[in-house]
């Protein structure tokens, strides 16, 4: 992974890079697939959009969108992609459900200037 580069919104945050896929021993498999093997060849760009949502100790990472060389995945064929290729990479990853944050963190703030954390009493 190179050339990464990361823009933040309101709870958003824009995750971009190149990447050459059969160099990631998780990410082979998403290389070997037959629907996604011809975007994945080589180094390709990539980018996320990713919203976090956060509060009383709990957050929940939403995908809301994948580009993929110049092939864009939003709605039920990102759900479909993440469920079914990436979720089997990264069995333990919580997308799209809530998960405990650690460290007496109560929220995380995501904005354009910064993240800020806040933490319980």
């Amino acid at each position: 992974i190179r050339d990464v580069r990361v823009a933040l919104g309101k709870d958003t945050i824009h995750w971009s890079a190149l990447m050459d896929f059969s160099q990631i021993p998780q990410l082979k498999i998403l290389s070997s697939n037959w629907l996604l093997g011809g975007l994945l060849k080589g180094e390709t760009p990539v980018a996320m959009t990713l919203k976090l949502l956060s509060d009383q100790g709990r957050a929940t990472i939403e995908v809301k969108r994948v580009m993929i060389s110049r092939t864009t995945f939003e709605g039920h064929t990102l759900d479909f992609l993440v469920k079914t290729l990436v979720l089997t990479a990264f069995p333990g990853a919580k997308i799209g459900e809530p998960f405990k944050l650690g460290y007496n963190m109560e929220r995380i703030y995501v904005r354009p200037a910064g993240i800020t954390v806040k933490i319980s009493d």
